[in-house]
C-alpha cells in the first residue's frame, strides 16, 4: 500500500507482493531496500508478517484463539499437531503455548543484548526498535534488516556481541520448538535421563553442519580480500565471520560480507547448506537436517547390505525413509526446474550459477543473495515467489497428503514383483 513507503519511492505491485511473501515465508530476499524504501508503518507490517511466518500460521492462529478464550475442537488440535510436527495429540495446546513463550522469550533476550550496541549508536528510540526488529528477524530466520544502507550486518563484521547474538537466535530458532523445549528440560534436570532420537539427531546434525561449514569457508576464503581476507580482519574476526556465514546459510540470510565476492567453492557449499536448511518444527526452511540424516543412513545401510535403516541404534520405519527420499528428490527437481525457468526468462542475462544461488536461497527460505534479486524481471520475481512458497509450505503439504494416503489402507492392491537393473 502507498502509505507503507517513504516519499520519493514507488513500489510496484510485484515488488510489494515479493516483499510480503518473503516476510511471511521468513525468507529475507528483498526486491527493494526495506529500511530505505519502507516507512515505519511498512516496516511494522513486515515485522508482523515475519513474526506470523516464524511462529507458523496455525500456531499464530491458535495464539489468537487462546487470547480470545476459545476452546479447541478435535479438528483444531489435529491441525495444531500437524503444524508442530508432533507425534502425539495429547498436550498440543500446552506445547503451542510453550512454543509461543519460547519465541517471545528468546526474541526479548536477543533484543536486550543487541540494545547494548544499538542504543549508544542510534539513540534510545531507534536503538530499541532496531534491537527488537533484528532479534525477531534472526529468531524467525527471516534475514531482513532495516539499517537502510544495503550492507546488512557488514558494518558489524568485527563486533562479536552483535554477530554471536544473531547467530544464537538463528540456531535456536532453527532447531525447532520441540527440540529446544526438550533440551531445556534435559539441562534443567542436570543432563540426566535420555533425549529423544529426534533431539539427538537434530543437535548432532546442526553442530556438525555449523562446524563443517565454518571450517570449509575459513579455509577457502581466508585470504579473499572481498570476504574474510579484509586487511583489518584479525584471525579471530575471520573465524567469527566464517562461523556467521555457516550459521546464516541455515535459512537466516544475514550477511557480514558480500555473497557475490565468494569463491565458487564457498558458493557451492553455501548452496548445499541452504538446501539442507533448518530442522523440523523450526522457523527455517530447506529439506531439513533430519531428512538428510535419514538419507545418509539409508546409503550406509545399502552399502553395508542391511535391510534396516538405523540411526543411533534405533530402527527407522520405511514410511519415514520413503518420505525423506521423496522430499529430497522433489526439492532437487523443483530447484532444477525453477532455475531453468528463471534462466530462460532472463534470456541468459546472468550466469546460471548465480540464478541457482537465488533459487536455492528462495526455496530454502534463506534470503542470501548475490545482488541479483532486485535486477530480475517481474516474471522471474514471480518465479522466485513460487520458490519461497514451495519451500515454506508446498513440499510439507504434498508430503502430508502422501503420508495420509499411505496411512489409508496401505497395501490393499499389490502388483506382481519384478526386478530391473539399476546403477
Amino acid at each position: 500500500m502507498p502509505f507503507c513507503w517513504n516519499e520519493g519511492y514507488e513500489v510496484s505491485l510485484v515488488d510489494a507482493m515479493f516483499s510480503s511473501f518473503s516476510a511471511v515465508c521468513v525468507t529475507g530476499l528483498a526486491a527493494v531496500e526495506i529500511g530505505l524504501v519502507f516507512n515505519m508503518t511498512g516496516q511494522l507490517v513486515m515485522l508482523a508478517l515475519i513474526q506470523i511466518g516464524g511462529l507458523g500460521i496455525m500456531t499464530a492462529t491458535s495464539l489468537i484463539f487462546m487470547a480470545l478464550g476459545k476452546r479447541f475442537s478435535l479438528s483444531d488440535r489435529l491441525t495444531m499437531q500437524e503444524s508442530l510436527n508432533e507425534d502425539k495429540l495429547q498436550g498440543v495446546v500446552r506445547m503451542t503455548r510453550s512454543a509461543t513463550f519460547l519465541t517471545f522469550g528468546c526474541e526479548l533476550a536477543g533484543a536486550a543484548l543487541l540494545s547494548i550496541r544499538f542504543i549508544p549508536e542510534f539513540g534510545w528510540a531507534k536503538g530499541i526498535y532496531y534491537s527488537v526488529f533484528h532479534a525477531v528477524s534472526a529468531f524467525c530466520n527471516a534475514g531482513f534488516d532495516v539499517f537502510g544502507k544495503g550492507t546488512n550486518f557488514m558494518p558489524y563484521a568485527q563486533d562479536p556481541l552483535v554477530l554471536i547474538t544473531i547467530m544464537a537466535l538463528i540456531v535456536v530458532g532453527g532447531l525447532g520448538f520441540l527440540v529446544v523445549l526438550e533440551s531445556g528440560r534435559w539441562a534443567m534436570h542436570g543432563f540426566r535421563g535420555r533425549l529423544s532420537l529426534q533431539a539427538k539427531v537434530v543437535l548432532i546434525a546442526t553442530l556438525f553442519l555449523i562446524v563443517a561449514g565454518t571450517v570449509i569457508i575459513c579455509v577457502v576464503e581466508w585470504n579473499n580480500p572481498e570476504t574474510l581476507g579484509i586487511p583489518s580482519f584479525s584471525a579471530g574476526d575471520k573465524i567469527l565471520n566464517g562461523a556467521f556465514q555457516s550459521v546464516t546459510t541455515r535459512t537466516a540470510g544475514f550477511s557480514s560480507f558480500r555473497q557475490g565476492g565468494m569463491h565458487s567453492v564457498s558458493a557451492l557449499v553455501t548452496i548445499l547448506l541452504m538446501f539442507i536448511g533448518a530442522s523440523p518444527a523450526g522457523t527455517g526452511g530447506g529439506v531439513k537436517t533430519t531428512t538428510c540424516v535419514v538419507m545418509l543412513s539409508l546409503l550406509v545401510a545399502i552399502i553395508r547390505g542391511r535391510e534396516d535403516v538405523t540411526i543411533l541404534r534405533r530402527r527407522i520405519n520405511w514410511q519415514t525413509v520413503l518420505r525423506s527420499i521423496a522430499i529430497i528428490l522433489l526439492g532437487m527437481i523443483f530447484v532444477g526446474v525453477m532455475t531453468f525457468i528463471v534462466t530462460t526468462l532472463e534470456s541468459n542475462r546472468f550466469d546460471t550459477s548465480r540464478i541457482l544461488f537465488e533459487v536455492v536461497s528462495a526455496f530454502g527460505t534463506v534470503g542470501l543473495s548475490q545482488e541479483l534479486t532486485p535486477l530480475l524481471c517481474p516474471a522471474s520475481k514471480v518465479a522466485i515467489i513460487c520458490c519461497m512458497y514451495a519451500g515454506r509450505v508446498g513440499l510439507i503439504t504434498v508430503m502430508t497428503a502422501i503420508s495420509m494416503r499411505m496411512a489409508k489402507g496401505n497395501g490393499k492392491i499389490r502388483y506382481a514383483e519384478e526386478r530391473i537393473m539399476v546403477g
